[in-house]
């Protein structure tokens, strides 16, 4: 995205985490490919517990996504400079909105039962004149 002086890119992946190796890889590369600075990313991870394992090193990344295996860190953080850089090649003119509405009766506390909650569900809204449509949610998983 850009409103031709500030720019951003947003990636969603199914991924448990963006591990660090590849938000490290993507940042550098992509800086280097477009006009996008490293903190003109945000790449998130759906936080899905199905998603691929092996992405990170370390003692807690492998009790949790198994031993690590450099190839998928490199596929991951490929993937996403790819997607980063034909979404920057391609920008066209699009209209952006946003909303947020507070459910909270659709979220609870696990650790604390009854404590606070992010209750507020965040919407964002980008459609181009040819009619497609990205809608980005944001909500809290637990």
């Amino acid at each position: 995205m850009s409103d031709g002086r500030d720019h951003a890119a947003i990636v969603a992946s199914d991924l448990l985490i963006v591990p660090p190796g590849v938000a490290r890889r993507v940042r550098a590369s992509v800086a280097e490919r477009t006009g996008l600075a490293p903190d003109d990313l945000l790449l998130n991870a759906s936080h899905t517990h199905s998603g691929p394992g092996a992405f990170a090193a370390g003692w807690l990344a492998e009790q949790s996504a198994g031993r690590f295996d450099a190839g998928v860190e490199t596929a991951l953080a490929d993937a996403f400079v790819g997607a980063i850089t034909e979404a920057w090649a391609g920008l066209e003119p699009a209209r952006m909105g946003h909303g947020r509405r507070s459910v909270p009766e659709q979220v609870t506390n696990r650790t604390r039962p009854g404590g606070r909650v992010d209750a507020d569900l965040q919407l964002l809204l980008v459609e181009q004149a040819d009619g497609d449509r990205l809608v980005v949610a944001c909500y809290a998983a637990h």
